[in-house]
């Protein structure tokens, strides 16, 4: 919740963070919440590695030093390791900024802070699953569709997340789609973009993913509770 509100905080900059509060009512809006934390799921722990990697995006990208960004790449590292699914839609999603950040605005200058951040990536997935034993296709296995809920294509399978967020949100969701749209309007800021393509990234994986749980969604929250 404190890493929550800290992201909203530190993204408007507002002399009151109504921002960070709302973020933070949102994020208690969540039903599935409570049980899953007491359930000891690790999509708990893994929720607050990521939210803490955003935060230390937003700070490196406030101060733009060496130091930021590999503590950004030290982050997204852990998150990767405390579960998988939440390392990898954060690490495409920074992959996406950098390309576009350097493809369509010319930044040829961010590759130095691009790099300071998949250094650590590139131990952890070295020292992980290569370097101690070659457990490389072990890891590849886990990625692969296991069938799970609805499965005939139409409203069932494409919906079941809608339906998911929807429960949880209500007809606040339509504050979400006002976000959604917000981040569209301000694609130029390096951090709007990353928050966009982490929620859009997760959002489409888990609609076509063929293991339907109502658990997975919480991906999509990183990027659209913020």
């Amino acid at each position: 919740v404190l890493l929550v509100f800290n992201i909203g905080k530190q993204l408007y900059k507002e002399p009151v963070p109504w921002a960070g509060l709302l973020a933070v009512a949102l994020f208690l809006m969540l039903g599935s919440l409570p049980g899953l934390a007491a359930e000891c799921m690790m999509e708990m722990p893994a929720v607050m590695m990521s939210f803490f990697a955003l935060l230390l995006f937003i700070r490196a990208e406030q101060k733009k030093t060496r130091m930021g960004y590999a503590q950004f790449g030290c982050a997204l590292a852990a998150a990767f390791l405390m579960k998988y699914n939440f390392g990898l839609v954060l690490i495409a999603a920074f992959v996406v900024v950098a390309v576009s950040e350097i493809s369509f605005n010319r930044a040829e200058s961010y590759w130095h802070s691009v790099i300071v951040v998949l250094v650590p990536l590139v131990l952890v997935f070295v020292f992980w699953l290569i370097v101690p034993k070659f457990r490389l296709h072990q890891y590849l296995e886990t990625l692969v569709n296991r069938p799970h809920g609805p499965q005939e294509l139409g409203w069932a399978y494409f919906g079941f997340y809608p339906e998911v967020i929807y429960a949880d949100f209500g007809w606040w969701v339509l504050l979400l789609g006002g976000a959604v749209i917000h981040a569209l309007w301000h694609l130029k800021d390096r951090v709007m973009r990353l928050l966009f393509c982490v929620g859009a990234l997760s959002c489409g994986i888990i609609i076509f993913h063929q293991t339907k749980n109502t658990r997975y969604v919480y991906p999509v929250y990183l990027g659209l509770i913020p």
